[in-house]
């Protein structure tokens, strides 16, 4: 609702039906407040109408609004700040507000009673303020309900305060079972977060924290039945009354919380369950991780959960490994049980008795290997590939031994700048293993989809004059995945529009671009932004390659004067950077930088090159020389920049000295005598240096 329309409603309805207009009034100010002359004639008419003291708190719960919709000092009326007696103004605008729906019963009905809390500073305890003063069960349940979250306080030389939305002459609240919302209220004002809408909570407390029975369950949840989003009830109510999934019934004020937390997320009242099931269940939290929330790990379950699997995480080696492997290609989920293991705990799990227990330890190097690679942490990859060397037994000869050979690839070539047309010879020798196999069974197989997959990455990296060996290793990479494996093949279409960029084939890039997001035949830049919008919402593990591919291909296409970037294209591809780049978002960075100064957005666009200099340096030994990319683009702009040549000058001592990369692929840049001259031979042909996909 407008701010307009409200007001002028309410002035409709106090010229018309008074009884609506105090229907509209016991409900929080939804919008900012009007002007002084409007303001004034609704004050006349509720005083008219004997609304006045309700009319006065409705504006008063305007405090509870966003920081740029409240009313600023000066702006309330003195009657409506009155309302608070030993309250300033200052202490007024100084506190926090939120608006908190308490659900009560009266006979054989319920409503809902809105009630604003205030954060105060300076105050004590916690205080009812204005008629009808609720009766001393209530507050002895409010008292309660600080008392059980006082430990969880941030603020605690902070007290509450709190008036009910009413009238004066109405019925108080009475019992205990509005202890819940207010303590959820208090924490959320804590917090610094608002009540969210559409959420519902009734129930008793213990000053332990342990949620009580209450009365009245069914009329309450007929009240709000149809609106809520959620509503928290205790775990000893008639659960087979209310068979809604959007009842979460909660034992104690934690479950609550996380509840709350849940739900504040964004997350479907409907899955709290299963979130609460995964985070009390070790196995079963690993089993279903990949597909689980991470911000589930921020809350305190998450924390004890994590600190759970790791006392345990020998007894939960065969569920962690598959774990592992179910996610490396997430770095920041893999990251969370990553380093459970080190490589001396493996060797000695490996050398047990058990084939089971070396075949995991196997496929956790394997993990790693690959963990490691999407970082580009060479010497990481490098320490789990020496271990799984080590690991001979006979569970290795089949698919963990081809996978081992993959990503051992990747790792001793492309991670290392070591850009070559002959593979190693192990791949050669598993690839023509499972090639056999397949020629046996003619069946889909992922297995040998992903060699050929790699194989073509590789002549993708040797440039156009391998071309027709890409191509060949594309086609069979399809043909291996076949209708099966379908997903996996998605990638290649990634493959194919770098190498078609890598030589200047642009259209066809557009048409491949076209497929790979889903768009119609024909789909231009503003299509592409679009799609990337919907897959944002529901992101998969390609979808931060997906953005990657079309920042890149906006980019070829402004550099080659072929497009013009808009900066709304700009700012919808950059909201979709997360907070930590990890590869290929350090790439995107840098590209999006480029778009962002072509589009004349340059403290922006420079901002994001900044940011892709971070994170290169931040990542792994491949990621390091990447930065030079955002560092040439930056040195072209603020030509003599002192800091940027320093920076530029510590890349190229690391490419010189980590004994980690392939030395020759540089040589170019090492013998240059100046950092200007390094990043000037780098924009001149980055590809040169940064082929396929690694710009």
């Amino acid at each position: 609702m407008t701010e307009k329309n409200h007001w002028q409603e309410l002035l409709v309805f106090f010229r018309q039906d008074a009884l609506i207009a105090g229907r509209h009034l016991r409900r929080p100010c939804p919008v900012p407040l009007p002007s002084v002359s409007l303001l004034e004639e609704l004050r006349t008419l509720a005083r008219h109408h004997g609304l006045l003291p309700l009319f006065h708190r409705h504006l008063l719960s305007s405090l509870a609004l966003p920081e740029t919709a409240r009313p600023h000092p000066g702006q309330l009326p003195q009657d409506a700040t009155a309302i608070c007696p030993g309250c300033t103004e200052e202490t007024l605008f100084q506190a926090r507000w939120c608006c908190l729906p308490i659900l009560t019963c009266r006979g054989a009905t319920a409503s809902i009673v809105w009630m604003l809390l205030g954060h105060m500073p300076g105050w004590q305890g916690f205080s009812f303020i204005g008629d009808p003063q609720p009766q001393a069960s209530s507050l002895e349940a409010a008292i309660t309900a600080q008392t059980a979250i006082g430990h969880d306080l941030q603020s605690p030389d902070y007290g509450f305060l709190a008036v009910t939305l009413q009238h004066p002459d109405e019925p108080p609240l009475t019992g205990g079972s509005l202890a819940l919302s207010l303590a959820l209220g208090m924490l959320l004002l804590d917090r610094g977060k608002r009540w969210p809408e559409g959420v519902y909570a009734s129930g008793g407390l213990s000053v332990a924290g342990r949620i009580h029975n209450i009365a009245g369950e069914v009329l309450k949840y007929g009240r709000v039945g149809q609106d809520m989003k959620m509503l928290m009830y205790p775990d000893t109510g008639l659960l087979e009354l209310i068979p809604d999934a959007k009842v979460v019934r909660c034992a104690d004020l934690e479950q609550a919380v996380f509840a709350l937390d849940c739900v504040q997320e964004g997350a479907d009242a409907g899955k709290i369950i299963l979130f609460r099931a995964c985070l009390a269940n070790p196995r079963l939290f690993l089993e279903r991780f990949k597909s689980l929330p991470l911000g589930l790990l921020s809350f305190a379950a998450g924390r004890k959960l994590l600190a759970r699997i790791g006392n345990e995480r020998h007894r939960l080696f065969p569920v962690l490994g598959r774990c592992l492997a179910d996610c490396h290609d997430d770095p920041e989920r893999a990251a969370v049980i990553a380093d459970l293991f080190s490589p001396e705990e493996i060797s000695a799990i490996a050398r047990q008795d058990s084939d089971e227990e070396a075949l995991v330890a196997h496929r956790w190097c394997v993990s790693r290997i690959a963990c490691a690679n999407r970082n580009g942490a060479v010497a990481d990859s490098r320490a789990w590939i020496d271990l799984a060397q080590t690991l001979e037994f006979s569970a290795t000869k089949g698919v963990e031994k081809v996978d081992y050979a993959n990503h051992a690839f990747v790792t001793a070539r492309f991670n290392r700048y070591d850009f070559r047309p002959e593979p190693p010879g192990d791949f050669v020798e598993c690839l023509d293993i499972e090639q056999r196999l397949y020629g046996i069974a003619q069946r889909d197989n992922r297995v040998l989809g992903a060699m050929y997959g790699t194989l073509a990455q590789n002549y993708g990296f040797c440039g156009p004059a391998c071309r027709p060996q890409f191509a060949d290793c594309i086609h069979k990479a399809e043909e291996a995945f076949g209708r099966k494996y379908r997903r996996e093949s998605l990638r290649l279409l990634a493959y194919q529009i770098y190498s078609l960029l890598d030589g200047a084939q642009y259209s066809e890039a557009m048409k491949l671009l076209n497929r790979y997001l889903g768009t119609p035949a024909g789909g231009g830049p503003q299509q592409w932004i679009d799609a990337m919008l919907c897959l944002w919402r529901r992101p998969t593990e390609h979808t931060p390659f997906q953005t990657a591919t079309v920042c890149r291909l906006l980019v070829e296409l402004t550099h080659t004067g072929n497009l013009w970037p808009q900066p709304d294209w700009c700012r919808s591809l950059a909201a979709m950077l997360p907070g930590r780049l990890s590869h290929p978002w350090q790439l995107t960075a840098c590209n999006l930088g480029q778009l962002f100064n072509a589009a004349g957005l340059h403290d922006q666009g420079a901002a994001l090159l900044h940011r892709s200099v971070d994170a290169c340096r931040a990542g792994g030994i491949t990621m390091v020389p990447m930065a030079l990319m955002p560092l040439a683009v930056l040195n072209d702009l603020y030509p003599g920049d002192a800091g940027i040549g320093s920076v530029c000058a510590e890349i190229v001592q690391k490419i010189r000295t980590s004994g980690l990369l392939h030395r020759p692929h540089f040589q170019p840049l090492m013998d240059a005598t100046t950092p200007v001259q390094i990043l000037e031979e780098v924009l001149a042909d980055p590809g040169r240096y940064f082929p396929f996909s690694y710009r």
